[in-house]
């Protein structure tokens, strides 16, 4: 299925993405942040009934939950199973491995998998796609518009923009939870760890969000601008980058020229977040360290310097739609858990020292580790 993230016809993805954009705007977002909450009132009751938590395994479950809602308003019941209930994180993390292995070599992933035999073989439909599919059908019959999250909001930039067929509505709302799911679940995961090594961070933290006088359950509006805990997220993201891999662009007709030498057309360049994040040239000597509070102590030159080479979300006309519903995400389950519970013991079971680590090496999701933060929590 086509989608902003694979669209190679540049114009195609231009009308797409301009037409379904309002629904990510900064402005816009906060309609969904109810979507956000009951999940995590709910993260917090299963926080209760334990000592032990297993960081990126429940917060894989939470940020599926989370992600389903915001995206056709249901929720696979992750949380409440303690388990992957419709498939969908199985199915997540079958499209992320499958692209980090194939996306460099793309001629043959279309030989092995794109052939005739293969895609018959793999044309079973996923239990998440036919319920997303099987929802918007629904909703397209009976004309509601009582729902408030994000498929109906592409169905209602389809009566802008017709050129949206029913299947790129489908492929955006896949595309949604796959990408803020797993994503927020491995940030979220990073930050606890990095957060604790260092107990100076740890109760800078802590005392910023009490002196906020958070509720049980934060707002938005009230974690949105706290600038210790923004500092928190940016830096998790720049030690801890989604994809250590080059972003691939394709340089388009006429050729370019980067930084003195042309490249001509065709040809794929990409700037790798791992690399970029750690040069010493932009973020200093210590670029190697989680450092909050480098993004507070830079004055604004500085500031826009570290900020143009951060990739975080990407850049440019591919940045990611959804980066202020992650945000938005990743402020409030943080907060909420940092001042409702104390961080007794925190134990890094598979890396060592995790800062000389790529992202891929000890990526926290399911599938590829049973637990690698586990957090013994009290009241």
């Amino acid at each position: 299925m086509e989608s902003v993230l694979n669209m190679k016809d540049e114009e195609k993805h231009r009308v797409l993405r301009k037409s379904v954009q309002p629904a990510f705007s900064p402005s816009n977002v906060v309609r969904y942040e109810h979507c956000l909450t009951e999940p995590l009132r709910e993260l917090l009751d299963v926080l209760e009934e334990r000592k032990i938590f297993d960081i990126p395994r429940w917060m894989n479950y939470y940020a599926m939950d989370s992600a389903s809602i915001v995206a056709f308003g249901r929720s696979p019941g992750c949380l409440r199973s303690a388990g992957d209930a419709d498939g969908s994180l199985a199915l997540t993390q079958q499209r992320l491995n499958h692209w980090g292995r194939w996306a460099a070599t793309p001629s043959l992933e279309a030989l092995f998998h794109r052939n005739f035999l293969a895609l018959k073989m793999a044309s079973k439909v996923p239990s998440v796609s036919k319920k997303a599919a099987e929802m918007l059908r629904v909703r397209l019959s009976d004309g509601s518009k009582t729902s408030d999250d994000l498929m109906q909001s592409f169905i209602e930039a389809r009566n802008v923009t017709p050129r949206i067929d029913n299947m790129q509505i489908v492929s955006l709302v896949i595309s949604t939870i796959t990408g803020a799911s797993d994503t927020t679940a491995t940030t979220v995961s990073a930050a606890f760890y990095y957060v604790h090594q260092d107990p100076k961070n740890a109760t800078a933290m802590v005392e910023e969000l009490q002196q906020a006088n958070l509720s049980g359950v934060p707002s938005y509006e009230q974690v949105a601008r706290l600038p210790f805990l923004n500092a928190v997220i940016k830096e998790t993201m720049r030690m801890c980058p989604i994809l250590s891999r080059p972003m691939e662009r394709i340089v388009p007709a006429g050729g370019i020229t980067i930084c003195g030498s042309y490249v001509p057309a065709g040809t794929t360049v990409g700037c790798a977040p791992l690399v970029m994040h750690r040069n010493t040239a932009v973020y200093g000597s210590d670029a190697g360290v989680f450092r909050p509070r480098r993004w507070l102590d830079a004055d604004s030159e500085k500031l826009k310097t570290m900020d143009a080479a951060h990739l975080g979300f990407s850049r440019g006309r591919r940045v990611c739609l959804g980066q202020y519903i992650a945000v938005m995400q990743m402020k409030k389950v943080l907060s909420a858990v940092m001042l409702r519970f104390k961080v007794c013991q925190l134990m890094d079971v598979l890396c060592k020292n995790i800062n000389g680590c790529s992202s891929s090496a000890w990526s926290p999701r399911i599938g590829r580790s049973k637990a690698i933060l586990r957090l013994p929590l009290e009241n």
